[in-house]
């Protein structure tokens, strides 16, 4: 049994006396947690575009940014300079607000304050300390990078509207007192990723 199965089995298991949560992960059968190509630059970049926006419209917005870049690589270094990077994003339809954000991430790992090795090697606590020092990142940002950058297994987002919606979903069908961070650690990140599918099924 691999550890996809694995944690589908407990998630399974653990969610068998809730039963639109039991049914819903049936549904959407095993889930894993995506790969990505960008490195930790791109991946921030498109995380903070995707603040407090539809799908669809940070989708769109990132197409946008991604198609002026003339190189396939999702790499810092196909950036020429800040002035470059300003351009691209106001083209793309970013707000100004979140382009100085991303700029600041920018600054920050070009002058090596934020590497790929630096947060590999914190706990999650400092890690989450250290990047919400930089304008633009806060909870939700660090918990996206936590689950979908670095493949942490037991992360709940509950800063998240769609998790906030469909978990307040569940508990309303079942018992006030339910407390899902607890049933489901330590795969929480996996919980998460059912509530994300199970959202366009389950909401008004």
């Amino acid at each position: 049994m691999n550890q996809n199965t694995k944690i589908h089995s407990f998630l399974l298991e653990k969610s068998k006396f809730i039963s639109l949560l039991h049914r819903e992960i049936k549904l959407n059968g095993e889930l894993k947690i995506p790969s990505r190509s960008e490195d930790l630059f791109f991946f921030l970049t498109k995380t903070i575009i995707s603040q407090q926006i539809s799908d669809r419209a940070a989708n769109s917005i990132w197409d946008k940014f991604r198609n002026q870049i003339s190189s396939k690589s999702m790499n810092i270094f196909v950036i020429k300079n800040e002035n470059e990077l300003i351009q691209y994003l106001s083209n793309a339809g970013v707000s100004k607000r979140k382009i100085f954000y991303i700029t600041e991430v920018f600054e920050n790992i070009v002058t090596k304050k934020l590497t790929l090795e630096k947060i590999n090697t914190k706990c999650i606590e400092e890690l989450r300390n250290n990047l919400k020092i930089i304008k633009g990142i806060g909870n939700w940002t660090v918990d996206m990078l936590l689950i979908f950058f670095l493949n942490k297994e037991n992360i709940f987002p509950e800063n998240d509207l769609i998790i906030k919606k469909v978990e307040k979903k569940i508990v309303f069908s079942h018992d006030q007192s339910l407390n899902l961070r607890k049933i489901f650690s330590p795969y929480l990140s996996f919980l998460s990723l059912h509530l994300w599918k199970m959202a366009k099924r389950v909401l008004d």
